[in-house]
């Protein structure tokens, strides 16, 4: 490899931004902008990720629940079959 075309590419890079003194600052904020995107985006996903387990949560809550409500409506179905269903047909208490 040749110095002369290292050190001749060096110099041109350093004229291109002495010409251009925006470009460093430029490159700087878009760096720090894009860090900042990333630290963003990473902060986003795990609170997705959170999101997800609390909502698979409460659908695991609602399936419960339901089986719950199915059940006791049984029961309360069985509960209401016992009761007479007119209360004209209801024998009046023998102390009346």
């Amino acid at each position: 490899m040749d110095c002369r075309n290292k050190s001749d590419n060096d110099k041109s890079q350093g004229q291109d931004l002495q010409r251009h003194p925006l470009n460093i600052k430029t490159k700087t904020m878009s760096d720090t902008r894009i860090t900042e995107l990333e630290v963003q985006l990473s902060h986003q996903s795990a609170t997705i990720d959170e999101l997800n387990d609390v909502v698979a949560q409460q659908w695991h809550e609602i399936d419960r629940l339901k089986k719950q409500l199915t059940r006791l409506t049984g029961r309360l179905e069985q509960v209401e079959d016992t009761i007479p269903k007119n209360p004209s047909d209801d024998q009046p208490p023998p102390h009346y």
